[in-house]
């Protein structure tokens, strides 16, 4: 089943990508508008368009040899990986802005104290944490010899952390406190430790099929245009401005966790392409 956003009856490109995995998925929502704002930009140049959702799994390494192969899906969105910069077109713009980049600490009530004498990344490797098997993290926190245990599914992370099995996982301050929230019926003693921020530089790209390199060259032009004309911006701000305020980054204790493996094309010098929770 395939959910169309068209935007007239008869389209020059049309975008295929993984709907979400839930409803009323905000990320989701976020994506669309990102993308939808792109294409409206770039019509004068490259014509009409739609946006297709598609019913596959969304796991990255599944999507990601849907994307390479260009016949269900042409596009993915995902936290940036050398394979995934090698293998797809990226389009270097940071779509959140590296939100993902600040990490709230998810614990339970018994298990706060375990964090509270935390002063450096050393101290943390030694707790032990549950990640996803397929996140991009979980490799880096390996790499790092982080205490890890790996986990298929997201909802199998915070069951194995409610549990005491891990001790806790980080999750980015754009989704912590909805997937706190929807499962507080069943996970009722989740928390946040309310001292600590992780941060770990995790661009969050666009990525586009090799069998569709113009595609790629119409997006990216339409979201350097929305960096420049405020656009990009003004959309982050309406899905991430209240959740930024509620993570209270800067009363917080940073932990900077080194990105050794990023690519050297990531733009980190665009300080106007990246979010700093002293901005607002």
């Amino acid at each position: 089943m395939a959910i169309a956003i068209s935007n007239q009856t008869v389209a020059k490109d049309i975008v295929y990508l993984n709907k979400a995995v839930f409803d009323n998925d905000q990320r989701m929502a976020f994506k669309l508008e990102i993308l939808n704002t792109a294409l409206q930009k770039t019509q004068l140049e490259y014509g009409d368009f739609d946006i297709v959702e598609v019913d596959l799994p969304a796991v990255t390494p599944r999507a990601k040899i849907q994307v390479q192969s260009g016949e269900n899906i042409n596009l993915m969105m995902a936290v940036t990986t050398n394979e995934l910069e090698s293998s797809l077109i990226p389009i270097r713009i940071p779509i959140r802005r590296g939100i993902l980049n600040y990490r709230l600490i998810v614990t339970t009530q018994d298990n706060l104290t375990a964090f509270s004498n935390i002063n450096a990344l050393e101290d943390l490797k030694e707790i032990k944490v549950g990640l996803k098997s397929s996140w991009a993290t979980t490799a880096l926190f390996k790499s790092q010899h982080f205490n890890v245990i790996e986990i298929p599914t997201l909802n199998g992370v915070f069951k194995m952390v409610s549990a005491g099995r891990a001790k806790y996982v980080p999750r980015g301050i754009n989704e912590v406190y909805h997937e706190i929230k929807s499962r507080q019926h069943q996970l009722n003693n989740l928390v946040i430790e309310p001292t600590l921020a992780l941060y770990i530089k995790a661009p969050y790209y666009v990525f586009v099929s090799p069998k569709h390199p113009e595609l790629a060259k119409r997006l990216e032009l339409g979201l350097e245009t929305m960096v420049k004309d405020g656009s990009h911006k003004a959309i982050f701000n309406k899905y991430f401005q209240e959740k930024i305020k509620l993570s209270e980054l800067k009363n917080r204790k940073i932990i900077v966790i080194k990105t050794p493996h990023l690519s050297g094309e990531t733009p980190l010098e665009r300080k106007e392409l990246w979010f700093e929770y002293d901005e607002l």
